[in-house]
């Protein structure tokens, strides 16, 4: 066992620092939720740098800095490494099929035990083979047409890395750190934007989940038939339009409203239903405009879990109203977790 503490003045040759000591001291200002104590998540500083970009048969990777925690070891920490100049090479000429290059940054350091015999960082290129080297961080992927086909394409690997309690890019839950901290934060534009980690899912507190819908004007309403509501906001994808119900993408408390106006006076009573079982219902019957300047209405809470079924459906036989700018609407708005 080692423990380091530095800065600290030597005084008569003690103490003494390695490469390994300030790699693991460095650890406690990188982001962590790579599952490794002294380690860091692998990838490009945000805002910028080592895209690769092709001319012609020409790959050029731009200047930038990144993080690479090889993991050798779980005492051999993060490296911080950097490119200050283009660094530019040739594609193997395209073949008779179509090929997946890629282009990575890859770090050496026999002093680490990593049997590599040698002290060093080099970007570069490997034709064919998707299959990253030890060591490395992929910056890009390269697609070679076959001869004839076309111009090759790239694609870059945006994978960032970030400092202690930083906001770190990603661009799908893929790239969710493996073993999150209670508190950590991504940010996740297809996913409501900025998301902590709770201990036990990713919550979206940029965009949170919800669902507001309305009818369509004189439309014809069979009893016990779910209602087929036009998606007026649903940022999470949960209507099932097929089956006329809302797939809940969030456990947590729900704000539930509803409005139901109808074209000519009914007795009905339109019930909120959660997999199949009524959780809320409106008091009264169900009025036209010109009778009850509103028909019925409900509102209320529910708490619900991700994946759970939710139905909006009338005991009797109904016709939506006609009237301009009145109809029937309902809602379910995530309000706490």
């Amino acid at each position: 066992m080692t423990i380091t503490v530095m800065p600290e003045d030597a005084s008569s040759g003690a103490p003494t620092y390695s490469a390994q000591h300030f790699r693991q001291t460095m650890s406690s200002l990188m982001g962590g939720g790579s599952g490794h104590p002294l380690g860091a998540r692998s990838g490009k500083r945000p805002g910028g740098g080592l895209e690769v970009t092709l001319s012609g048969s020409t790959y050029s990777v731009a200047p930038g800095a990144c993080v690479i925690d090889p993991e050798v070891t779980t005492q051999q920490g993060p490296y911080l490494c950097a490119s200050d100049a283009v660094v530019s090479g040739s594609l193997t000429p395209a073949t008779s099929a179509t090929r997946t290059d890629i282009v990575y940054f890859h770090l050496n350091d026999q002093s680490a035990g990593d049997g590599s015999g040698a002290l060093s960082g080099q970007i570069l290129y490997q034709a064919g083979s998707t299959t990253l080297p030890a060591r490395s961080l992929l910056l890009a992927t390269i697609t070679v047409p076959p001869t004839g086909g076309g111009s090759p394409t790239v694609v870059d690997n945006d994978v960032f890395s970030t400092a202690a309690g930083g906001i770190r890019p990603v661009g799908s839950s893929a790239q969710d750190s493996p073993s999150p901290y209670l508190g950590e934060p991504e940010f996740d534009p297809a996913r409501g934007g900025l998301l902590l980690w709770d201990g036990a899912e990713w919550m979206s507190y940029g965009n949170p989940p919800r669902f507001v819908a309305r009818m369509p004007d004189v439309l014809y309403i069979s009893s016990a038939t779910s209602f087929p509501f036009t998606v007026i906001e649903d940022p999470f994808s949960g209507w099932d339009g097929t089956n006329h119900r809302w797939v809940v993408p969030r456990s947590g408390l729900y704000s539930i409203s509803g409005q139901f106006v109808a074209e000519s006076p009914i007795e009905a009573i339109m019930s909120v239903k959660v997999n199949g079982t009524q959780r809320m219902y409106s008091p009264g019957a169900v009025q036209s405009v010109s009778t009850d300047n509103g028909g019925a209405t409900l509102a209320g809470m529910l708490r619900l879990s991700a994946g759970d079924l939710l139905t909006v459906e009338s005991s009797n036989t109904w016709t939506t109203s006609a009237e301009p700018g009145v109809g029937t609407s309902f809602s379910a708005l995530w309000v706490a977790s």
